[in-house]
């Protein structure tokens, strides 16, 4: 008769056992209120603590003790569970947090802050709905927690304010910054302009002064020639090399601002 009743007796770790089942809001009240009906049919039974079978009198009064016992365990159990995946929401919110608004709150200084900072700014504000349903589910686990227990998290009010402060970090950055990164932009793009003009000089100057293939073939007849043309192949080697640095460099800046950045004429010369 009373086997379902006990079964939480069986089990090694309730603790363990809660924080496997329970883990949104909604787990927990559900249990709450499965709890508490459970203590009010317990007291339903208590109006009849022994039975008599045939001359056999069997004493139920041990065994709703016991069941009581236990209810109030898990209840106590459940509440425990509640609290520490109350706190441990507000810690990852507050760690999300503090990172976020010590690093906004440096002004990048050179392209490569700026382009630092910009994309730390891109990965905030994606997780950011993340962390809102974070903080909101937290807050749902607290009014449960008040609900049921008369308990509350104070700390549930200090992540509200440092959250609240992480919003003005964003709303400073896009402000303070917003201008800044419109002026990078502009000039990166100038830099590319630029960049296409030399790699196309470039290919003029090669094309026009790289030594003829007849004259290569028959070198023992051009030594002069070949000599001039040796010293000509290395100079533009070591001219292509330092405008490859600058544009790898031009590229890995761009990529910061998600600029597209287009050098036609480097395929065809690099081939």
């Amino acid at each position: 008769r009373f086997e379902e009743w006990v079964a939480l007796g069986s089990i090694d770790s309730m603790e363990e056992f809660i924080q496997s089942h329970c883990h949104t809001a909604e787990d927990f009240k559900r249990n709450f209120q499965a709890s508490k009906a459970k203590a009010q049919e317990i007291g339903r039974l208590s109006t009849k603590t022994e039975e008599k079978i045939d001359c056999i009198l069997i004493l139920f009064g041990p065994v709703l003790s016991e069941i009581e016992l236990l209810n109030r365990k898990y209840w106590d159990y459940l509440s425990l569970v509640l609290q520490k995946s109350v706190v441990n929401d507000i810690d990852q919110i507050e760690t999300f947090a503090q990172n976020a608004i010590q690093s906004l709150g440096k002004l990048p200084q050179t392209v490569e802050e700026i382009g630092e900072c910009n994309t730390r700014h891109r990965e905030y504000v994606r997780k950011t709905p993340e962390i809102m349903d974070l903080y909101n589910s937290a807050d749902t686990k607290n009014r449960i927690l008040i609900a049921w227990t008369n308990e509350t998290m104070d700390k549930i009010s200090k992540v509200e304010n440092i959250w609240n402060n992480y919003s003005s970090a964003m709303d400073n950055y896009e402000t303070s910054v917003s201008h800044q990164m419109e002026s990078v932009k502009a000039n990166l793009q100038t830099q590319v302009d630029n960049m296409n003009r030399e790699i196309e000089h470039f290919k003029i100057r090669w094309n026009q002064f790289k030594p003829r293939e007849d004259v290569i073939e028959e070198a023992n007849k051009f030594p002069d020639r070949v000599s001039k043309g040796l010293i000509f192949i290395k100079e533009k080697e070591q001219e292509w090399n330092a405008l490859m640095e600058r544009k790898e460099k031009l590229q890995k800046d761009s990529g910061h601002f998600e600029l597209n950045t287009e050098f036609p004429l480097y395929e065809e010369i690099n081939k």
